[in-house]
């Protein structure tokens, strides 16, 4: 598949799923769905927190172009090879695009540094 048609399936798997979560979130929000979440013995306001969360994530979603790489991101190599080395908090997430054919591969730790991680990721793959 080239690399055109890639970003044009991308794109409209992002905005299929993201339309389809955002009408999910609004049913969830709307009154009638109330009366199902009462079931569940916990407070409206976490109905209403949870509901507005998922549509403001929707529209980031949304409005992030498809294939940009995270905040931060920096490529880097291990072993034969490449990923994007993700910091996050304390720790950080490698990232391989297309591991396999056609899927990515994500490997997180948070308590080691991230010259600690890289080294143990290159040994468990070499």
């Amino acid at each position: 598949m080239t690399a055109q048609r890639t970003k044009i399936a991308l794109t409209g798997l992002q905005w299929t799923l993201g339309l389809v979560i955002l009408i999910e979130a609004i049913l969830f929000l709307l009154p009638n769905a109330a009366h199902a979440f009462a079931s569940t013995h916990m407070p409206n306001i976490i109905r209403i927190v949870l509901g507005w969360g998922e549509i403001a994530g929707c529209i980031l979603m949304l409005l992030t172009p498809a294939g940009t790489e995270p905040p931060g991101a920096r490529p880097v190599t291990v072993g034969q090879y490449h990923a994007w080395l993700v910091p996050a908090g304390n720790g950080a997430a490698l990232v391989f695009r297309d591991a396999t054919p056609g899927q990515d591969l994500m490997i997180g730790e948070s308590r080691l540094s991230e010259p600690q991680f890289l080294r143990l990721v290159a040994t468990g793959l070499s």
